[in-house]
């Protein structure tokens, strides 16, 4: 069970170690931010609490934001969140829930922006709720 919802929450971690690095545990002042990164920053530090920003983030974060590509560092922070959401079942709801919530807003907004030129056209499809803006160009 906790590994399927580390499974589902992995996509908003790893942006947030993108984004923020080691720092994802320290409280920063854009709170109302609700981007991949900030989604997977308010689950990390759901589970492993906010910290100082002169703290020591946790080993697992550590590595795994200093080398996003080293599938061992991954591996043992989703273990690690696996480990935290098993033992402490009200923190995986609450984790589910943030997951949840974040998979909606990721899926149901977007923005495309498509340009046609001359007799050229180009289709956008997706799925939630897309902004489309057709810039048809004179030709010269």
């Amino acid at each position: 069970m906790a590994v399927e919802l580390v499974n589902e929450a992995w996509p908003f971690v790893t942006a947030a170690l993108g984004a923020y690095g080691a720092n994802v545990l320290t409280r920063v002042q854009d709170q109302a931010a609700e981007d991949t990164a900030n989604w997977g920053r308010r689950i990390l530090q759901r589970v492993f609490g906010t910290r100082p920003a002169d703290e020591t983030p946790p080993p697992a974060i550590d590595r795994a934001a200093a080398d996003l590509g080293d599938s061992q560092s991954q591996d043992a922070l989703r273990g690690r969140i696996g480990e935290l959401l098993e033992a402490d079942p009200e923190l995986a709801t609450e984790v589910r829930a943030m997951v949840h919530q974040a998979g909606q807003i990721a899926s149901g907004q977007g923005q495309v922006n498509a340009q046609s030129y001359d007799n050229s056209q180009q289709n956008n499809q997706g799925q939630g709720a897309f902004q489309v803006t057709n810039i048809v160009r004179p030709e010269r």
